[in-house]
């Protein structure tokens, strides 16, 4: 296959690829590999108060996280009524974070019991540059969960990014069981970031 052509990053290439294992490699070097980073459930903070660390258990307004190996972070009962909660944390884009490069958050989490109207995770994605957080650059509305464990990606509007910039990422798990009976309790068992790195 003859290419002449310039890419994104003004790279002019003359001649043939022949092979496609050539072009995915050139490909890579460009727009670099997909990383993943799994964020530790323990490093959650409370919105509210980013230096303290998620209590034993929800409180109806910040999730909880169990002392126990293995734990879950949990929510409340929304039985018969609504429930809103948060947790959060800072992350550092790695050294090998590929400017402007693609990011996604990945949260793995369920209901255990579906509630009579809505269960819902949402992201909201803020750099934090010099202690002000900047407008939310998260790309995804907010999903509705099932009642089995699944994962539920949110893009990040990456295009500032550069390795060492600061997310300040804020979740919130809202269950709205209003006219229901139902035990509808949101856990999440992992947080992965994912991204273009070098």
């Amino acid at each position: 296959m003859a290419l002449s052509s310039t890419l994104t990053n003004h790279l002019h290439i003359l001649g043939n690829v022949t092979a496609t294992t050539e072009l995915d490699a050139l490909l890579t070097i460009l727009t670099g590999e997909t990383r993943s980073a799994v964020v530790p459930l323990y490093a959650l903070r409370q919105v509210a108060a980013m230096k303290d660390a998620l209590s034993d258990t929800s409180d109806n307004t910040t999730l909880g996280l169990g002392d126990a190996a293995a734990a879950v972070v949990t929510g409340s009962n929304a039985s018969a009524t609504t429930k809103s909660e948060t947790a959060a944390i800072e992350l550092t884009m790695p050294d090998n974070y590929m400017a402007a490069g693609t990011v996604t958050v990945i949260v793995r989490a369920k209901v255990a019991v579906a509630a009579e109207v809505s269960n819902t995770i949402d992201l909201v994605a803020k750099e934090n540059a010099d202690g002000a957080l900047g407008a939310d650059i998260c790309a995804t509305a907010v999903q509705t969960l099932t009642t089995s464990y699944a994962n539920y990606s949110f893009t990040i509007t990456a295009t500032a990014l550069v390795a060492g910039d600061v997310l300040n990422l804020a979740f919130t798990a809202a269950v709205n069981d209003t006219g229901g009976t139902h035990a509808s309790i949101i856990t999440i068992s992992k947080i992965t970031m994912q991204y273009s790195g070098k």
